[in-house]
């Protein structure tokens, strides 16, 4: 009987037209929340791999071979494939050799912003096709006619450098995948 009391002592606080504009402001309030929301949803949404690649990018759905896959601040993609690498073997471990992958990267920033290469490399890795994710190998000296992917690039600027991964002897690994923002993933094949 409380609330019933006060909703009354409410409406006799307010005239008719002062009620009906508090009702319409909530009506509006309301509707710009759910448009926030909803714009929200779809900023998020545009950001994922999917949304930044039609749809495309997923470990299901990777991008094709020498094509860019987006992210929220540069673009890859993997031109070639060495493998095996002749100059280069594991010591002690016949059943590991090394892939070399060319990697662009596109910087996707401002004109006057800068893509870390060094950075980014970080981000990038192999997939076999049962899902074995293979980290680059660092610790490599590529042959001097491979230009390593390091540096700095401007908004808008592109380059193209070598990584080095350590694989299993024939296992099949024909996808990389980069890693950005918070928890985002980007799959690609491999040419």
């Amino acid at each position: 009987m409380v609330g019933g009391l006060s909703g009354c002592l409410m409406v006799g606080l307010y005239s008719t037209q002062e009620l009906g504009h508090i009702m319409i402001w909530r009506g509006r309030l309301s509707m710009m929340l759910v448009f926030i929301s909803v714009l929200a949803t779809a900023l998020a949404c545009a950001q994922s791999p999917a949304g930044l690649n039609q749809g495309r990018g997923t470990r299901d759905n990777p991008i094709a071979a020498r094509s860019y896959a987006k992210t929220t601040s540069y673009e890859v993609r993997a031109q070639s494939v060495v493998r095996p690498v002749p100059d280069l073997a594991p010591e002690n471990d016949v059943e590991k050799e090394y892939m070399k992958v060319q990697f662009e990267i596109k910087c996707a920033r401002d004109s006057d912003e800068v893509c870390d290469l060094a950075v980014l490399r970080e981000q990038f890795r192999l997939v076999d096709e049962e899902g074995i994710i293979y980290e680059s190998d660092p610790t490599v000296e590529l042959p001097a006619r491979d230009d390593p992917l390091e540096g700095e690039i401007l908004g808008g600027a592109a380059k193209a450098g070598w990584m080095a991964f350590r694989v299993p002897v024939g296992v099949p690994v024909n996808t990389a995948l980069a890693e950005y923002g918070e928890d985002q993933r980007i799959f690609f094949r491999l040419p």
